[in-house]
């Protein structure tokens, strides 16, 4: 799973579910409302089990927009469930290829820790208002299409979620001399329950026609690495509309920078559909 699928502007958004066989029922009744609501929804119940059905399997995957996984404790007692799609490694081959993983919880248990890391959905205590809520959010992200947007446009839309999550922001701040595209103070608590701030610097990239290159990241983790002991900044984030390639990101890890790409942002966006009707809802025929 190496190959970056090319997104195309404007098309209906692809979903490919995979469950265990004790949520068919489930599966389905998601599916079902999925295609009515206009998204092409897909599982592997569609494939012959044959000599090449793996092959199949991934064509289909790596065509698709999202990967919607439905975790309950029969989906976590499969190995298959387990080694093809709740790895670190695995995930990150979505990435890589602009497929965005949604994790849905069917039942309360403990998601394992790669899928743990990211924006998962909870339908354990209400499944029909789960079930309805996450079709409006999908049916509604044919407009995540973060290339209609300008530079400008693209740092309002961050601008906008860094408040939304809770960020108090500066713009385009000057530390030491160097100028950066956010200052973020975020409220919480130290380890004896007192209040206290963290504060970010943030680097906003707008790069969703090809990826942030090595020399960028080479830079921005540099700057870091000069100011980080010697600010009052604790941490860095650098957020794009693309993604990065192996190269860069083992530079980020190193850093360390938190860095949120394009999938992880779409990610986000679908729980915030305000944000997406203020800045990438288009008018369609």
């Amino acid at each position: 799973m190496t190959e970056a699928r090319t997104p195309t502007k404007q098309a209906r958004p692809t979903v490919f579910l995979t469950f265990s066989q004790k949520d068919r029922m489930v599966a389905q009744l998601l599916q079902l409302k999925l295609r009515d609501a206009g998204v092409n929804a897909w599982s592997d119940e569609h494939f012959d089990y044959g000599a090449d059905w793996k092959s199949a399997l991934d064509a289909r995957l790596r065509t698709s927009d999202y990967v919607l996984l439905l975790v309950s404790q029969a989906a976590l007692n499969s190995s298959y469930f387990r080694e093809e799609y709740a790895t670190a490694l695995m995930l990150r081959e979505f990435s890589d290829r602009s497929i965005t993983v949604i994790p849905i919880l069917l039942e309360d248990v403990d998601l394992p820790p790669a899928l743990s890391t990211i924006q998962h959905l909870n339908f354990s205590s209400d499944l029909q208002s789960g079930v309805d809520d996450l079709v409006a959010r999908l049916s509604a992200s044919i407009d995540i299409d973060f290339a209609t947007l300008s530079f400008q446009d693209f740092e309002n839309l961050v601008a906008d979620l860094l408040d939304d999550i809770g960020f108090s922001i500066e713009r385009e701040p000057t530390v030491d001399g160097f100028h950066f595209d956010f200052a973020a103070t975020y409220p919480s608590t130290d380890p004896f329950g007192g209040p206290t701030d963290n504060r970010w610097l943030i680097e906003v990239k707008h790069r969703s026609s090809g990826r942030v290159t090595v020399e960028t990241i080479r830079q921005i983790a540099g700057i870091w690495h000069s100011l980080r002991d010697r600010s009052s900044f604790a941490q860095m984030a650098l957020i794009t509309s693309g993604q990065v390639t192996s190269a860069a990101r083992e530079l980020v890890n190193s850093a360390p920078i938190r860095l949120i790409e394009g999938v992880e942002l779409r990610r986000i966006l679908l729980t915030r559909p305000h944000l997406i009707k203020k800045y990438l809802r288009s008018v369609r025929p």
